[in-house]
């Protein structure tokens, strides 16, 4: 996908419930749910492996994920199903809902902005498998205060490297 606009769909911005090898560049995951129809999870991009299938091996370079009535950016049903995914140089707002809701294992995050909540991180049994953010800012939403910028709770093996946090009424972090 290069270029591509996903914008006011009333479910998902766009669904990805099997397969490998995607590649997104230069791509917009916006305003899902902000239509006359909407339905949840609303989400920008859905990551959600049905049936016993898998979603493996996507980048996403350049993408733009904002102003989604649900979550911006989730995986969860089937996570352990979502696996190896990576998000470089994204810009993922939670305008309205969480920024992230990450249960899927090996994602990685590099010089991503974040406005808005991540919740979850991968309950990863190995350090290979865990949730990883390298160079990324994380902010919370100046329209939208939260109790806390990060919550993960049961989440293993995160890694946070060389990122930057700023809260001015939430606090940062719930691990």
């Amino acid at each position: 996908l290069s270029g591509c606009r996903f914008e006011y769909n009333g479910r998902q911005g766009f669904s990805w419930v099997g397969g490998s090898g995607l590649t997104a560049t230069n791509c917009t995951f916006s305003y899902t749910g902000q239509g006359k129809f909407s339905s949840p999870p609303s989400a920008g991009l859905d990551l959600e492996p049905n049936w016993g299938y898998i979603v493996y091996n996507g980048k996403f370079v350049n993408c733009t994920f904002s102003h989604n009535a649900g979550v911006s950016l989730i995986t969860d049903q089937g996570g352990p199903n979502s696996r190896k995914i990576v998000f470089e140089n994204c810009k993922i707002f939670g305008n309205y809902n969480h920024a992230l809701w990450i249960k899927g294992a090996e994602f990685s995050f590099k010089k991503c902005k974040i406005q808005g909540t991540f919740l979850f991180g991968y309950a990863a049994e190995k350090e290979s498998e865990g949730t990883k953010f390298i160079e990324c800012s994380f902010e919370e939403m100046p329209s939208r205060p939260v109790k806390y910028l990060i919550e993960c709770n049961g989440a293993q093996y995160m890694r946070f490297e060389k990122c930057t946090f700023t809260v001015t009424q939430s606090q940062m972090v719930y691990v």
